[in-house]
C-alpha cells in the first residue's frame, strides 16, 4: 500500500491554489497527482481546516478472537500432534462455524505457535 502524500506537498498544492486560483486539473498536472486528490484535498481543507491525511481505517478484524485463541491453546496442549486440518475441524465443531485452514494457520502464527515437528518426536513449540 502506498504511503499518503507528504504534508509539505499538500501545503504546496493549497498555497498554489490560493495564489493563482488555477483549475484543479492544472494543479494536478503541475504537482503530478490526480485531479481527484486535489479536489478531495481542497474539500478536506474546507471541512476541517487541515490538510493532514486521514488516519488508517484499521483493516479487517481477525476471524478468530481471543476466546478462539484460548480454545486453540488448550486443544494443542492436549493434542500437540494435530495437523492444521484436524485443528480446523475441531475448531469448527466447537464454535459451530466454518473457518478455513489458512485462518487457523494465520492465528497460530499470530500466537507464535509453530507447527514443525522434530525428528525425535517432541514438539518444539511452547504453549503457555
Amino acid at each position: 500500500m502506498a504511503a499518503p502524500y507528504s504534508i509539505d506537498l499538500r501545503e504546496k498544492i493549497v498555497l498554489a491554489y490560493k495564489n493563482k486560483k488555477c483549475s484543479t486539473l492544472k494543479l494536478a498536472k503541475r504537482f503530478n497527482v490526480s485531479k481527484g486528490f486535489v479536489i478531495s484535498l481542497l474539500n478536506r481543507l474546507k471541512e476541517t481546516g487541515k490538510v493532514d491525511p486521514k488516519p488508517h481505517g484499521g483493516g479487517q478484524h481477525p476471524a478468530i478472537d481471543s476466546e478462539g485463541e484460548a480454545f486453540l491453546k488448550e486443544l494443542l496442549k492436549k493434542q500437540p500432534d494435530l495437523i492444521l486440518e484436524e485443528i480446523r475441524i475441531e475448531y469448527n465443531k466447537y464454535f459451530k462455524r466454518i473457518v478455513g485452514r489458512s485462518t487457523i494457520d494465520r492465528t497460530l502464527k499470530r500466537m507464535n505457535v509453530t507447527r514443525k515437528k522434530r525428528l525425535d518426536g517432541k514438539t518444539p513449540r511452547k504453549i503457555n
